[in-house]
């Protein structure tokens, strides 16, 4: 079974390394990259063909305004919104 590749680009790091120890455990996941910086997502994501990205929740349980740029050029990807305590989470595809 072929594996679907994810990019972890959270802030604070502990939440990076919390979700890294528990999708290693998934079975059909590979984490593929870490991203800290935004500025690297967008070549990460190209590079790597990740169909997840899981990135930080702004306030108000948004998403960033960035990340629909993401999404047009790699309509393929997924993106899955954590809070940074862990408390919320939020999920956006291309076209929604």
């Amino acid at each position: 079974m072929k594996s679907t590749p994810v990019i972890l680009a959270n802030e604070p790091r502990l939440l990076r390394e919390m979700l890294r120890r528990a999708l290693a455990r998934a079975p059909g996941l590979e984490i593929v990259d870490e991203v800290a910086d935004p500025v690297r997502l967008l070549p990460s994501v190209e590079n790597s063909e990740a169909r997840w990205v899981v990135v930080s929740l702004w306030p108000a349980e948004r998403l960033p305004a960035a990340l629909d740029t993401l999404l047009v050029e790699n309509p393929m990807t997924c993106l899955l919104g954590m809070a940074p305590d862990g408390s919320r989470a939020r999920i956006k595809c291309a076209g929604q």
